[in-house]
């Protein structure tokens, strides 16, 4: 065992959903792997608690950090640096990667940042300073020199054989978190929002790298059996890649069925992929536990499309929705309603697809695209002039080319901070979103596996109760943004404005849908432990 003791951060957002970190925790597994004595602690922003951390007294931390996440984790990393001083504190990630030259030259209490994949990086790091050897040739590190200069070394190299990482540790795998995996590193296509293509890049090209399907699955199948999860995110940033990968997704569902395991699992698809996807293959997809599909619909009209470069079309979207419905595969979407270059005419499209298809519930209308360095869209606005000046951790920092646009997404925003500062039980309601399409489709995959065929009706009749609340509050969300879309095209009054949201979607209309949807959430419950105790276990994401 080597003496350098290794502290691993995850900062989390209170409110958001407990889940892993799987490049930190991959970096902590390879650093036991060599020997090293390594703890993993989330640290939240509603409770930091260091007593573990301090007790452990580390030689070196290391905090993953995103632009949402910055502000925590400076907090974190200061209140760490001024506890325990002779700590070299180092931050990874995807903020470091594109910003680590800002990063250590306004936190001065953060020593060190790895930019891009960090496991080999952050290992050669951790062995020179243990052995008292320079860390100016460790590739993907950053750091000051003794003029106080911002020193950004060449990239590493990527792992181009993913099969010799040890499987990820699991001290952040909760009992109510969501149970995270991953195959892939890297993604084919160039989304103008996005910044995964560029992030993981090597050479000017696209880096996908891929797991082989029994590593995979070994993985998945220890989680399973030696640790119960039973249903799981795979979080690849797109599971068809590359392009349209029949064959890896039939080894992948083949493998599963094999196997015997007895699993649900969530991946992402692109819209297109409803293009080649045949009847076989989502009946072997949905025979292997596929249960919920996350589509990076973004938008509803064509000119939005074109905007963030999806490659895809309105037709695309509306299939892949039908498709997965049609398999009883929950279909969660990605939107993007408002962009620097937003239309009415295209505003008025999007609302027009969210009522239809039921996805105004959880008021996807005030979701607004976010700028991130390294993605073809920051380009973009650099060139026409609409990035603000502002932090990069900062959000919103454009212009919209037209300001009745931007006047609305700006109301939009105000009001929905006042909804939470009036009452907390609209971040519930958020909360409920995230789980509601999720617990339901992994408890019916359950359940008719397992034959429980009482509580599979009990589940229907739960959800179709849900779906009657979340009907009106659909059509609701629907009318209140149309009349303030009317008022921003026309005539903006700002009074007007909020008179129509108070009247029409007040805290006492919120409240009124999360206590029906929370009586029939306790009413379910009290069936099914009615039925068998064992099956309340199912209720949780896990």
């Amino acid at each position: 065992m080597n003496d350098m003791k290794i502290a691993m951060i995850a900062p989390q957002l209170v409110g958001e959903i407990a889940s892993e970190e799987l490049g930190l925790c991959s970096i902590a597994s390879l650093l036991r792997e060599k020997g090293y004595n390594v703890k993993v602690i989330a640290v939240t922003n509603g409770k930091k608690d260091y007593k573990e951390i301090l007790d452990f007294n580390p030689n070196v931390i290391g905090v993953t950090v995103y632009n949402q996440t910055v502000e925590l984790a400076y907090e974190i990393c200061e209140d760490l640096k001024k506890k325990l001083p002779n700590s070299y504190i180092c931050v990874g990630g995807y903020a470091p990667t594109y910003h680590a030259e800002e990063i250590l030259k306004e936190a001065k209490f953060i020593d060190f940042a790895i930019r891009g994949e960090g496991e080999f990086s952050f290992l050669e790091l951790v062995n020179n300073l243990g052995q008292g050897k320079s860390i100016n040739n460790v590739k993907g590190l950053a750091y000051r020199n003794e003029k106080d200069d911002v020193i950004l070394n060449e990239r590493h190299d990527y792992i181009e054989d993913l099969d010799i990482l040890p499987f990820g540790s699991r001290e952040l795998l909760l009992q109510d978190g969501l149970t995270l995996v991953c195959s892939t590193r890297g993604c084919v296509r160039n989304c103008f929002f996005c910044c995964g293509n560029d992030f993981w890049k090597k050479d000017g090209k696209y880096n996908w790298r891929a797991r082989s399907i029994s590593n995979f699955v070994d993985e998945i199948e220890y989680l399973n059996k030696e640790l119960n999860r039973k249903q799981f995110w795979i979080v690849d940033a797109t599971f068809e890649d590359p392009g349209f990968n029949e064959e890896r997704i039939r080894a992948f569902a083949e493998e599963v069925i094999k196997r015997g395991l007895v699993i649900s699992y969530f991946v992402f698809l692109r819209s297109t992929f409803q293009r080649k996807a045949s009847d076989d293959l989502m009946e072997l997809l949905v025979k292997s536990g596929l249960c919920e599909v996350f589509v990076g619909a973004e938008a509803a009209n064509d000119y939005d499309l074109k905007v963030l470069g999806k490659g895809i079309t309105v037709e695309d979207n509306i299939k892949s929705i039908k498709l997965f419905e049609k398999y009883d595969v929950y279909p969660e979407i990605g939107f993007i309603n408002f962009n620097p270059y937003s239309t009415f005419e295209g505003l008025r499209k999007n609302a027009e697809f969210l009522r239809e298809y039921k996805y105004s519930k959880f008021f996807r209308q005030i979701s607004t695209v976010k700028i991130y360095k390294g993605s073809r869209l920051y380009q973009k606005l650099q060139e026409d002039g609409l990035l603000k000046e502002s932090k990069f951790y900062e959000e919103e920092g454009y212009e919209y080319v037209d300001k009745r646009v931007g006047t609305l997404a700006k109301f939009l925003e105000e009001y929905f901070n006042y909804l939470q500062r009036e009452s907390n039980l609209i971040g519930e309601l958020f909360g409920f979103e995230r789980y509601y399409g999720t617990k339901i489709a992994h408890m019916k995959r359950h359940l008719k596996v397992e034959r429980k065929g009482d509580a599979f009706k009990l589940l229907v009749e739960y959800k179709n109760r849900l779906d009657e609340i979340l009907y009106d509050l659909n059509t609701k969300v629907s009318d209140w943004y149309e009349h303030l879309l009317d008022l921003a095209e026309y005539n903006w009054e700002y009074d007007r404005a909020m008179k129509i949201s108070k009247e029409m979607l007040n805290k006492d209309y919120i409240s009124n849908v999360f206590m029906k949807l929370r009586m029939e959430r306790i009413k379910f419950g009290k069936g099914l432990a009615k039925l068998d105790l064992e099956l309340m276990s199912l209720i949780r994401v896990s």
